[in-house]
């Protein structure tokens, strides 16, 4: 018999596992495992109080702050002298904002159809991400395939010299 996807047991009696339910649901399946181990029902403990108003608040300021950082680490390393590196700012600058909801928001006056609906910030960074971005990939994967070909083909001729430098 199929199944969508896993299902979960109790496992009181090792020889004879009970399917509980068909998805995990915490407050559902308290004969689980997890209940055990964490010796709690979701939401009413106080790891998940702390983990609901500590944890995730302090995921996101980390978040941000290395957002920052990224962003001051490309300002010094893309220095706008060329307009090769004015590209490339431009281009980290509406991949960055394109990603968060404050590009979506700054571009919310613009339709979402039609042929402006290509300039929102989002619909831009997806665009830069498929078609720009591949071809720089697929140049890449083309230069490990001839790197590896030519490698491969000097270890097969017996051109190749040992790393130690040891042999003739």
């Amino acid at each position: 018999m199929m199944s969508s996807g896993p299902a979960f047991y109790s496992f009181k009696d090792p020889l004879k596992p009970v399917k509980i339910a068909p998805r995990f649901d915490p407050a559902e399946n308290t004969g689980d495992f997890t209940k055990g181990v964490f010796g709690a029902t979701y939401g009413k403990d106080g790891f998940w109080y702390v983990y609901e108003y500590v944890f995730a608040p302090l995921t996101a300021t980390i978040f941000s702050m290395l957002a920052f950082y990224v962003a001051s680490a490309a300002f010094r390393a893309f220095r706008a002298k060329n307009l090769e590196a004015i590209l490339l700012l431009g281009t980290a600058f509406v991949i960055l904002l394109g990603r968060t909801a404050a590009g979506v928001f700054l571009t919310d006056f613009l339709p979402e159809e039609g042929m402006l609906a290509n300039f929102r910030l989002e619909n831009l960074t997806v665009w830069i991400m498929n078609n720009p971005v591949t071809a720089g990939n697929r140049a890449i994967m083309i230069g490990i395939a001839l790197g590896t070909a030519s490698v491969s083909l000097k270890i097969l001729l017996g051109v190749d010299r040992s790393y130690l430098g040891g042999g003739d």
